[in-house]
């Protein structure tokens, strides 16, 4: 992966959040696409429908536990059935205001699951997640 190609979602209903994010990724520089979904079901659709498509899938996936329609452990409920029908890999990162030991505990039973990233997202913790993920 080079430098600023990375295709990024990221899966959050909290507008100043995903504008506070998407503002970090820039500063990056690492990202060619950032593909925002304000819930799990959105996003599960949009991966569904770009690997039918046999189009391009994203690199990597920040995800809020909390939101309506489809929250997080839904979401990778049903994530973990399609990656087997993904031609690629792709990590996520659960980003999330809850300190809770449950959440973290319960978002490890997830492989796909990388990391566990309290808000408010510090620059430096996103340039190391994505520097991590450009250099694969």
């Amino acid at each position: 992966m080079s430098t600023g190609n990375l295709h990024i979602v990221i899966v959050d209903d909290d507008r100043l959040q995903v504008t506070a994010l998407k503002k970090i990724i820039d500063d990056t520089a690492l990202a060619e696409t950032v593909s925002v979904f304000g819930n799990g079901q959105e996003a599960a659709d949009f991966i569904t429908n770009v690997a039918a498509e046999g189009e391009r899938l994203p690199d990597i996936i920040f995800l809020d536990i909390n939101m309506p329609v489809m929250n997080a452990w839904k979401f990778l409920e049903a994530f973990t059935k399609m990656k087997r029908h993904l031609y690629h890999p792709i990590p996520v990162y659960v980003v999330t205001s809850s300190t809770e030991g449950l959440d973290m505990a319960h978002s490890r039973h997830f492989d796909t699951v990388k990391g566990y990233i309290t808000k408010p997202v510090t620059k430096e913790r996103i340039q190391q997640v994505l520097a991590g993920i450009s250099a694969m």
